[in-house]
């Protein structure tokens, strides 16, 4: 679970002051140790990593913020993971982040849905 919109971006000092907490304001349900950055206080470093052959030890990650909503990458990353198989036999677990608490839903999105553009109108009653 992601406990800000911007999964990564408690592993960076610089992208720290960007990090979208909504109305927490912070990271409030991971008590994490420091990150790879040793300027960047201590928390949650959430970030994507992938096979890499040219890294030095196989792997790389971001080294930019991830974007506030990052259901998309996941899906994408998914269906790329997906196509590589070539239909062996996988086992994937995805963690969509904006579909349950503590998700914070940015400015675009929260528009969209308060105009019905994306969501589904109040139902009476409710």
């Amino acid at each position: 679970v992601s406990p800000t919109a911007t999964t990564n971006c408690e592993c960076n000092a610089e992208w720290q002051d960007n990090c979208n907490y909504g109305h927490y304001g912070e990271m409030t349900h991971c008590q994490g140790t420091q990150g790879p950055d040793p300027h960047a206080k201590p928390g949650c470093c959430f970030n994507y990593w992938w096979g890499d052959e040219d890294a030095p030890h196989g792997v790389t990650n971001f080294t930019e913020p991830t974007p506030d909503d990052d259901a998309l990458y996941n899906a994408d990353s998914f269906v790329r993971f997906l196509e590589q198989q070539e239909g062996a036999p996988f086992l994937a677990q995805i963690s969509f982040h904006n579909c349950h608490i503590p998700f914070v839903g940015t400015a675009e999105r929260k528009a969209d849905c308060n105009s019905t553009n994306s969501c589904a109108p109040v139902l009476p009653g409710a």
